[in-house]
């Protein structure tokens, strides 16, 4: 077994990956109107749903943009489809599943996975914890200005009471109807090889995740809180479930600390913060579908969605592509990390190919999908890799 149980054995990988278009046959499709949050007006061609295209297109767009449904069609369709109406539109945005992503797509899309996990060495935790400042030093030091404290409790009414209260809630109110969540046999699982671990203020639950033990890494398998949105921001309960899975962790000897999964681009704020621990970008196992990207010119839409930072994943190079403008306050150069092999800077400015001044930092032009790819070398013309998109275990170290 190379990963936790939770995210399927090998053999259940396989067959997923192999039968993921007939389990789901009919994609519905959508045209997405509207203006980017930098005023630019804007048509998005959404083929399919779920909670990445759900986050990137509120990250991309103002609140005021109108979807028109276009109907179900055949997955096997869609490439004629996207062929035929994509160049209408100034986007192409698809969840498509990876055996036909490698087969009936060319290289101009840009292939985001559909996850990505980020893992910190524990030690490093350890060493940031002890700098005394910093994100990690802080988190600590509201552990316990808060008064929390973690208690481990892993019976199946446990289970039950974690899924109908913490997980389930969390979810729904994080990402509504595109909350895709584990079902409460592969929870189960994990469990039989891991443990619940509760954090309590004032002797009462107020989140919980589901661990799971698998050689040397400690996976954070679900999370979730009892609390509100606004509440949980307010007394740092998720930041609060790292501090207990790193003390879990250093106290029970696992090099690795998996803090689970995060969207696949390099501002979303949940992934930023976890870099913040010292944690590392790793390729999850057996994903069977992803995200493809493509447009034939540049546009505020374009722009829009670069600005996100997404991450690629083609054949084994994993890579960043961004504008200049970044969503967030930090800089494109400073927005590359462990994991990420190289990050491509659309800038204006740029004359065509170039390496920046920072290692692994390349300017590109403006224009559509292919021609930055091609200028950064990396359209191929062919498929990528079975792997390409996540159906491997990419370990860190």
């Amino acid at each position: 077994m190379s990963g936790p149980v939770a995210h399927g054995t090998p053999w259940f990988q396989r067959v997923r990956y192999v039968t993921a278009p007939l389990r789901s046959p009919f994609v519905p499709i959508r045209v997405v109107t509207g203006r980017t949050r930098e005023g630019g007006p804007c048509s998005i061609l959404v083929v399919d749903d779920g909670a990445p295209l759900k986050l990137l297109l509120a990250g991309m767009l103002a609140e005021q943009a109108e979807a028109v449904s276009l109907g179900r069609f055949s997955i096997l369709s869609v490439p004629a489809l996207l062929r035929r109406e994509g160049p209408n539109h100034d986007l192409v945005l698809a969840r498509i599943p990876q055996i036909l992503a490698e087969r009936d797509y060319h290289s101009a899309f840009l292939r985001l996975p559909w996850i990505v996990d980020m893992w910190v060495r524990a030690d490093e935790v350890a060493r940031r914890r002890q700098r005394g400042r910093g994100t990690v030093a802080s988190a600590y030091a509201r552990w316990r200005q808060q008064g929390f404290v973690a208690v481990q409790r892993r019976e199946p009414a446990d289970l039950d009471r974690f899924d109908e209260t913490m997980y389930q809630p969390f979810a729904n109110a994080r990402f509504g109807e595109a909350a895709s969540t584990l079902d409460r046999a592969t929870m189960r699982r994990a469990l039989e090889r891991g443990t619940i671990v509760w954090v309590e203020q004032d002797g009462r639950p107020v989140a919980a995740q589901l661990l799971e033990r698998c050689g040397s890494t400690l996976h954070t398998i679900s999370v979730g809180t009892c609390l509100d949105p606004a509440a949980a921001q307010a007394t740092g309960v998720l930041t609060a479930l790292k501090v207990a899975a790193s003390d879990l962790a250093l106290e029970t000897g696992f090099e690795w600390i998996d803090f689970g999964g995060c969207m696949p681009w390099l501002t979303d704020g949940v992934l930023q913060n976890k870099r913040q621990w010292g944690a590392e970008l790793v390729h999850r196992g057996g994903l069977h579908r992803g995200v493809l990207a493509s447009w034939g010119r540049w546009t505020s839409a374009a722009a829009a969605f670069l600005a996100m930072a997404p991450i690629c994943r083609h054949g084994a190079a994993t890579f960043a592509v961004t504008t200049s403008t970044p969503r967030g306050n930090q800089a494109a150069e400073r927005l590359g990390f462990t994991g990420i092999d190289r990050l491509l800077v659309v800038d204006e400015a740029a004359g065509g190919t170039g390496a920046g001044a920072t290692p692994g930092i390349e300017r590109v032009a403006p224009g559509s999908s292919s021609e930055i790819l091609a200028q950064a070398g990396l359209r191929t013309g062919g498929h990528p890799a079975p792997d390409s998109m996540g159906s491997a275990q990419s370990v860190p170290g």
